[in-house]
């Protein structure tokens, strides 16, 4: 890629690039307060917890195996936020 020139400076072009959000941290720039971040990540049970808990229910496992989902953030659903301003940037849904 070549430089830009813009009134007598040269400047670096501007590169966009997707990046997909999903259940773990993740840098990039706030939407928000424009600060380089790595996002804050809180799990929350989801629809997925609690299909697969019912599951183990189903399957005998009901003395407490069945909140082991509950225990495991891959089986949640993540909540992105910036660690600057707080704000939520992205929700992501296991289901």
């Amino acid at each position: 890629m070549a430089a830009i020139q813009v009134g007598g400076e040269q400047q670096a072009p501007t590169v966009i690039i997707n990046q997909t959000i999903g259940l773990d941290p993740v840098q990039m720039k706030c939407p928000t307060c424009q600060a380089n971040i790595v996002t804050e990540v809180h799990y929350e049970n989801g629809l997925l917890t609690y299909l697969i808990s019912g599951g183990l229910c189903l399957f005998g496992c009901w003395l407490g195996c069945c909140l082991i989902p509950c225990c495991m953030d891959s089986c949640k659903d993540a909540d992105h936020y910036c660690p600057q301003c707080r704000t939520l940037i992205h929700k992501t849904r296991r289901l």
